[in-house]
């Protein structure tokens, strides 16, 4: 990682976080924002054990809904950063 840019790369994956961008070979990879700041946060705090109150407060951390609607969102971002990362493992570079 360089701590000027602050990119972090994993296989054929580069995450910007200056501009807010996943590379996949150097080609955008389309992700929606909470699904971009969910993939950073981890990212950022990958090697540490994150525990789910961590991970809402610093996703949401204005929120003053249920905690089942919150952690339900963070399953659907997961899963649609998953999926995003899986079409892009599929598309031909």
């Amino acid at each position: 990682m360089s701590e000027s840019a602050r990119i972090y790369a994993f296989g054929e994956f580069q995450i910007v976080l200056e501009r807010r961008e996943l590379l996949r070979n150097e080609a955008p990879v389309d992700l929606k924002p909470k699904c971009f700041d969910t993939l950073a946060y981890l990212v950022e705090n990958s090697g540490w054990v994150l525990e789910k109150d961590e991970l809402l407060r610093a996703l949401w951390p204005d929120s003053r809904i249920l905690a089942e609607i919150v952690s339900s969102s963070v399953r659907f971002a997961f899963k649609r950063c998953l999926l995003a990362l899986i079409e892009a493992l599929r598309s031909p570079q």
